[in-house]
């Protein structure tokens, strides 16, 4: 769907998002606009398998988009990310999408879309809330927008032009009822997300354009962002003040996604280019483990299980790979993760 950064045309089957929709069913979307719906067992299925759970298509279903009019390509395939700008919403049966040229995001279903125009370039980032009433873009001339969301339909409700340069991640977080963007020009800057006030900006170290942000509301609440250029995660209060750094092997930091395990500790997960899922302990940082999912495709997508057992992860390759805590599966008395198969 858009411009791969080494240059790599990803598969059709490449799975941008997965999510859940219930405790036994979630969707992922495919590079080809193919929703897929999954069957999911945190159990066996049967007995006669001694894996700990069980996952399989249940069916798929095509998208109506169209990348062309009149012939002429609408899609930006110079975005250069694995953190496309794509969500899913009202349990798979919309699709939004943001990464054309003339800035429209775009809201599809099985037999119509419908489009808003109101950023002058490509949409780059899209975020949700948690109830889907309101939803963050960002674009590549530097704007985020707040919509009102109602279904299918989207009203721009704010309008900031408070970065320089290219949006490069936004992210709502609901319980600190706030938002963030973040930018090539160095910056993160922090919103009240119902007022859409401004409350504080930022900044990396020496300005290193910043490619994710990460709002995490575990106390000591922090700021996570990331740098492509050095390499490196650095974290912050929420006011703003420094509290460490830590490099980081890959060169992308794809799908950044937050869990909470039984002791309300808060930790970090995403994936990298390099088919990892890395793991870390906020706001610090600290105890970093690595998991070599998919050697040879980059990790796109990341979600946890309700019942906080299992890690989903979908790669460009097109599968899904389940990552088990033998601790809370009952299956050995490791404290670390181990990866499982999925079932099709």
């Amino acid at each position: 769907v858009f411009g791969h950064p080494l240059g790599i045309n990803i598969q059709k089957k490449a799975i941008l998002k997965i999510k859940f929709i219930s405790d036994q069913k979630l969707v992922g979307i495919r590079r080809d606009d193919t929703l897929v719906i999954y069957r999911w067992w945190s159990a066996p299925h049967n007995s006669q398998t001694e894996m700990p759970f069980s996952c399989a298509i249940d069916k798929e279903k095509k998208y109506n988009t169209d990348d062309r009019v009149a012939n002429i390509e609408t899609k930006d395939r110079t975005l250069q990310t694995y953190n496309y700008p794509v969500e899913i919403m009202k349990n798979g049966k919309l699709l939004v999408q943001g990464g054309y040229y003339d800035g429209r995001v775009r809201i599809a279903e099985s037999a119509n879309s419908f489009s808003y125009i109101s950023h002058a370039n490509t949409i780059t980032c899209i975020a949700l809330s948690d109830k889907e009433k309101l939803a963050v873009t960002g674009s590549k001339d530097g704007d985020v927008l707040v919509w009102k969301v109602n279904n299918e339909h989207w009203s721009a409700k704010y309008h900031f032009i408070d970065h320089d340069d290219e949006v490069t991640s936004v992210m709502v977080c609901d319980s600190l009822q706030l938002f963030a963007s973040s930018s090539l020009d160095g910056s993160v800057n922090i919103y009240k997300l119902h007022k859409c006030e401004l409350i504080r900006t930022v900044y990396s170290p020496k300005m290193t354009p910043i490619n994710n942000v990460v709002l995490s509301a575990a106390p000591p609440a922090c700021v996570v962002m990331f740098c492509s250029e050095n390499h490196t995660l650095y974290s912050f209060s929420i006011n703003g003040e420094f509290l460490t750094k830590t490099h980081e092997k890959a060169s992308y930091m794809n799908a950044p996604t937050l869990a909470t395990d039984y002791n309300a500790k808060e930790f970090l997960i995403y994936g990298t280019e390099e088919g990892e899922v890395v793991i870390r302990f906020l706001p610090n940082l600290n105890w970093p483990r690595r998991f070599q999912v998919s050697p040879n495709s980059a990790v796109l997508s990341l979600v946890v299980t309700r019942d906080r057992k299992y890690l989903l992860v979908g790669c460009e390759d097109g599968e899904i790979t389940v990552l088990t805590d033998p601790i809370l599966c009952r299956q050995n008395t490791s404290s670390s993760w181990s990866l499982g198969q999925v079932e099709f």
